[in-house]
């Protein structure tokens, strides 16, 4: 399981690259400098699985499935959780330390985008 403070770096890494990279950008690149931001294993829990399923046994193999699913659920809904709360903290940092920023505005017509179905934030 990653730390808060990796989790944050990541967030971080990304919203850096998200203000940076440009329409110009390949799928590829941006692949490479999203992983190069998020920094190697972010996303690499290591499950070491050990277990024997027979032939035909498919209720063994469905509850390892579900097991490894649940596991697996349960690490990623920690982080996105740091990570989103970290997220907002860093916009409230932005907003009380840029007093030219019109919060308000910015939040209103991101609503109204929302509220338009608009797909292009």
């Amino acid at each position: 399981m990653n730390s808060d403070m990796e989790v944050q770096r990541a967030v971080i890494g990304v919203l850096t690259l998200m203000g940076t990279a440009d329409d110009g950008t390949s799928d590829e690149e941006f692949d490479r400098l999203l992983e190069s931001a998020i920094g190697p294993g972010l996303f690499d829990y290591g499950f070491k699985l050990s277990t024997s399923v027979r032939t035909g046994s498919t209720a063994d193999l469905e509850a390892l499935a579900i097991d490894v699913a649940r596991q697996v659920g349960g690490r990623l809904a920690r982080e996105a959780v740091v990570a989103l709360g970290f997220a907002l903290r860093l916009f409230h940092m932005l907003a009380a330390e840029c007093p030219g920023v019109d919060v308000e505005a910015f939040l209103r017509q991101r609503a109204l985008e929302v509220a338009a179905g608009d797909e292009a934030m």
